[in-house]
């Protein structure tokens, strides 16, 4: 019975103990609109610490083995890049005094201490036991980050600490469990940043009232002939449900113009194709992180639709070319073209979990493009628009019809005077013309030239696409009045 207890317990201690599964993973900086914090307007002059500076050295002396890319001077920029997504210009400097820190409206004391703690010391006498003595390892890293912000004067604003533990057993490699606590303790540095109610008091005391003239000039109205629905509402559909994304302001990319007036004018619409208030989700801004549309897609959806429903679902943002792949993506208000994979929301996988929904129809509408070329898509930093051939996921459609703004290789525009995507702002047309009784196949061949036209006024090629099996667009109508 000892022997057997002992062997289980090994096995224990290799194998892991098999508990609940994590839980889904949430959007840290959820509830919180950057665009909005006064703070963004400072100027922060960042002391680094001799304790940072120590980590720097530290880190600059290690191999990470499991990471190719295990880059010293990358560990310190992410950190910097924490008070340029919360400021709105930053300045590095050694010391509070420093000349160059004149100027700041606050200034930041940055300290970063790293530790790591190994236990292999202690297991050398088991080298008679090599696998039992591997599994015993245990190691911790941790890191400690301080922020102690100073207002122009060098009053006290707050202080803010975050910690970043990541735990480990058997052989591991210490920079990369170093790279992962840093990573952590910065996301609740940042967040803790974004949520300092003194920082945001402070600033706001410093940021002069707008005259009447300069706030309306920073504010342009737009009024657009389809902002709202101009036929009769029709009957609410219970079975109808339906997604509306619009991403304009980027966390970390160039603003896609009008895509939130664009959700919200192809929501209003909806509401009147007979889409039942409860059954429709708008996601915009921070909301419409990749977590999010995940979440909507994978698991609202399938959790509702049944073999009566309708499904609609809406994307006004930026697309993006894999360029090794040619696969394209959706490209959410966290998305980071550096790593779509791990950060974007590719069409194919839409596609395939739309089409395997219980849904009689469901209808995509995207005012994107994916030639990462300009207009609505992005591409890595430094890369080169190269991409010879798009997947846009055509061979996963099934049963879904597929409107798309653009060709794979061009580009989309917009209309100033309308404050819409040329092609939302044609799509929304058409349903007003047909007072909402269009179907697919129809609205697409209204908007196709009108959209065509357009863009060649601009010098410029637009050709929306349409995706669908043979005859399934002719066949089905947005609106819920039969």
């Amino acid at each position: 019975m000892k022997k057997a207890a002992a062997l289980a317990c090994c096995l224990a201690v290799l194998q892991g103990c098999a508990g609940a599964p994590p839980a889904p993973a949430t959007d840290p900086f959820a509830g919180i609109d950057r665009a909005a914090l006064s703070a963004r307007e400072l100027t922060a002059a960042v002391v680094v610490t001799e304790n940072t500076k120590n980590m720097l050295a530290y880190a600059r002396g290690g191999r990470s083995v499991g990471e190719m890319n295990w880059d010293p001077e990358k560990l310190f920029s992410d950190s910097i890049d924490v008070f340029r997504r919360t400021f709105g210009k930053v300045v590095i400097v050694d010391r509070a005094d420093d000349p160059r820190a004149a100027g700041a409206d606050v200034t930041a004391v940055f300290d970063v201490y790293y530790k790591f703690d190994s236990n292999k010391t202690a297991l050398m006498p088991l080298f008679i036991l090599p696998p039992l003595a591997l599994a015993l390892l245990h190691s911790t890293a941790k890191t400690d980050m301080t922020v102690a912000l100073l207002g122009a004067g060098g009053a006290p604003i707050d202080t803010l600490k975050a910690d970043g533990v990541v735990e480990h057993r058997g052989p591991t490699d210490q920079y990369h469990l170093m790279g992962d606590s840093m990573r952590i303790a910065r996301t609740r540095l940042e967040r803790a940043l974004l949520s300092s109610g003194a920082l945001e008091a402070y600033a706001r005391a410093r940021k002069p009232a707008p005259s009447a003239a300069t706030a309306a000039r920073a504010a342009p109205a737009y009024h657009s002939d389809v902002d709202a629905p101009s036929y009769a509402a029709a009957p609410e559909d219970g079975d109808a449900y339906a997604l509306v994304i619009g991403v304009e302001n980027y966390e970390g990319l160039p603003k896609a113009d009008f895509a939130e007036r664009d959700a919200a004018a192809v929501k209003a619409h909806l509401l009147a194709l007979g889409y039942p208030e409860r059954n429709v989700v708008l996601l915009t801004g921070q909301r419409a992180g990749r977590a999010s549309i995940a979440k909507y897609v994978e698991s609202w959806l399938p959790s509702r639709v049944t073999e009566d429903s309708r499904v609609f679902v809406y994307f006004s943002g930026h697309g993006a070319p894999d360029a090794a792949t040619g696969r394209a993506y959706l490209v959410p208000w966290d998305g980071d073209p550096k790593f779509l994979e791990n950060t974007a929301y590719p069409i194919q996988r839409l596609y395939r979990k739309l089409n395997a929904l219980k849904a009689k129809s469901v209808v995509v509408a995207m005012d994107a493009c994916f030639s990462g070329a300009g207009g609505r898509s992005v591409l890595a930093k430094g890369a080169r628009p190269l991409v010879t051939k798009v997947d846009v996921g055509q061979d996963d459609l099934g049963k879904v019809v597929s409107l798309a703004a653009a060709g794979a290789g061009e580009i989309t525009g917009t209309d100033e005077t309308q404050g819409h995507g040329l092609f939302t702002y044609f799509l929304l047309h058409g349903l007003n013309a047909s007072r909402g009784r269009a179907t697919v196949q129809s609205l697409y061949d209204e908007l196709l030239p009108l959209v065509r036209d357009a863009a060649r006024r601009d010098n410029r090629d637009q050709t929306p696409q349409l995706l669908a099996s043979a005859g399934a667009a002719a066949k089905l109508s947005l609106s819920s009045a039969r």
